[in-house]
């Protein structure tokens, strides 16, 4: 290599994969901004497309699941959200909107369940599921 003349590399330049067009944008991206803005329309929409092209991602599952209950379909919402905990225990944005759910739909035990379940796991989220369902300590 050392008697062969030198080679100029030439690479080919390319932008992050943040600074392209939004359509080219990963799924995790492209949520950000429905999600922020309460899109929750968007949201679904986008976190179908995006549990139909990662199926076994948790957090395609999730979003859905959040754009389900924000659009009161609670009954979805929650089988989405318990397939995430299924798959994901430690899970405690999903721990708390099961909560919720089962508060809304007079499960008091159930969602009592889940704020000792966030006791364990998260106590700030826990308190804010306490404050939600009209429980103070």
């Amino acid at each position: 290599m050392l008697d062969k003349a030198e080679q100029s590399i030439v690479s080919e330049v390319a932008l992050p994969f943040w600074a392209e067009a939004q359509e080219k944008w990963p799924y995790f991206m492209k949520i950000v901004q429905p999600l922020k803005t309460e899109n929750w329309q968007e949201l679904n929409n986008l976190a179908i497309q995006w549990c139909e092209r990662e199926p076994t991602n948790t957090e395609a599952l999730f979003y859905r699941a959040v754009a389900e209950y924000s659009l009161k379909d609670s009954v979805d919402a929650e089988q989405h959200f318990t397939q995430v905990i299924a798959k994901n225990s430690n899970n405690s944005s999903a721990l708390y909107y099961l909560g919720l759910i089962a508060n809304e739909n007079g499960k008091r035990i159930e969602a009592l369940d889940m704020v000792a379940a966030l006791n364990v796991l998260d106590s700030t989220t826990a308190a804010e599921l306490k404050v939600a369902m009209g429980i103070s300590d």
